[in-house]
Order: C-alpha cells, then structure tokens, then sequence
C-alpha cells in the first residue's frame, strides 16, 4: 500500500497489507463471511520518536447471496 497526503501538509508513507477470510455456506443460495485485515506501515508519514510504525486492524462479517447457484 502507499498513501500520498496533499494540501498544507505533503508527505507520502507505504507499507503491507493483508486480508484472510472464511466463507460457510447455509443451503444453496446463503453464505456468511467472516474476514480480518490488517495493515502495517514501517515508514509511516507521521515518524517520530514517539511513532515508529503505524498499523490498522479490522474484522468483518457479512452475508452472501450466491446467485448462479
């Protein structure tokens, strides 16, 4: 991933990231996701002393209808 910021403040920061999932299927038409993501950015923009790497995580859930089932 990379991001470049724009405006008053210019910097640019690039990193990893990442998603797995699993998908159970109810029937023949209806599914349920479960995934998780995450991010890892090792030069982020905002680097200081205090900063040495920014990171984001996250979990999803959701329903699938499957169509051409």
């Amino acid at each position: 991933m990379r991001n470049t910021y724009t405006g008053t403040y210019k910097a640019k920061d690039s990193g990893a990231g990442g998603l797995v999932g699993v998908r159970g299927r109810f029937g023949k038409m209806v599914a349920i996701r479960l995934d998780g993501h995450a991010d890892f950015i090792p030069s982020s923009a905002n680097h200081s002393y205090l900063v040495s790497y920014n990171g984001n995580w996250g979990i999803g859930i959701g329903v699938s209808a499957l169509l051409n089932r």
